[in-house]
C-alpha cells in the first residue's frame, strides 16, 4: 500500500475503516478469493474501491492482481529468502562500516571492554569503534516491526556497555516509552 510509506499502519487501518463504513471501498480476502486459500501468505487482507469490483470483468482483474500480490509476497517471506536477506544486509552494514573506517570489534557479541550483558541472551549484531567513538549496532531485515519491548532490552544492554545504539532497520515503530527512558 502507498500510503504506509507516509502513515504509521494504525492511522492507515483507521482511515481504511472509515473509507469502508462509508462505501467507498471493499474489504476482500480469502473468503472472497478462494485462489488465496493454497498461497503461503493466504491470510493478507485487500481493499479495493468499491468501482473497480462492480462487474464480473473488473472483479477477476482485481482476483487476479490480488493472487500475484500473495504469491510475492509468499516469496519474500519464505524463511530462506529471509535469511538469505538478513545476511546480505548484515554483510552490507559491515561494508558499510569498514568503509567508514570503523574497525569491527565484536560480532554477535554481548560483551565490551570487559563488561558482559547477564540480564538475557541478547547480544549485538556488531560492536565497532572509531577514534573515541564506540557504537553497537543491531541488523532488522524483517517485516514485522520490532516490539518495543525488545528495543528497550537492547537500549538497556547498549546502556550497560557504555556504547551509542544503532539500529539498521526497515521500519522502527517511534515508541514514545523508548524516548522517555533516555537520560
Amino acid at each position: 500500500m502507498l500510503y504506509e510509506n507516509n502513515f504509521f499502519p494504525w492511522v492507515v487501518t483507521n482511515a481504511l475503516k472509515e473509507l469502508r463504513n462509508e462505501g467507498d471501498i471493499v474489504r476482500l480476502d480469502k473468503s472472497d478469493i478462494p485462489e488465496l486459500n493454497n498461497l503461503k501468505a493466504s491470510s493478507l487482507t485487500f481493499y479495493v474501491n468499491t468501482n473497480a469490483t462492480r462487474t464480473d470483468h473488473e472483479f477477476s482483474i482485481v482476483k487476479k492482481h490480488a493472487v500475484s500480490t500473495v504469491k510475492l509476497v509468499g516469496v519474500y517471506s519464505d524463511p530462506d529468502t529471509i535469511r538469505v536477506k538478513g545476511n546480505q544486509l548484515e554483510s552490507l552494514v559491515e561494508t558499510q562500516l569498514q568503509i567508514l573506517q570503523f574497525k569491527i570489534v565484536g560480532k554477535n557479541t554481548n560483551k565490551y571492554n570487559g563488561i558482559k550483558w547477564t540480564k538475557t541472551n541478547h547480544n549485538l549484531d556488531f560492536i565497532a569503534e572509531k577514534n573515541n567513538l564506540v557504537i553497537g549496532v543491531e541488523v532488522k531485515n524483517t517485516l514485522d516491526i520490532i516490539p518495543p519491548d525488545e528495543i528497550d532490552r537492547k537500549i538497556d544492554l547498549y546502556r550497560h556497555l557504555g556504547i551509542i545504539p544503532v539500529f539498521a532497520v526497515r521500519w522502527i515503530k517511534p515508541y514514545v516509552n523508548c524516548i522517555h527512558r533516555q537520560g
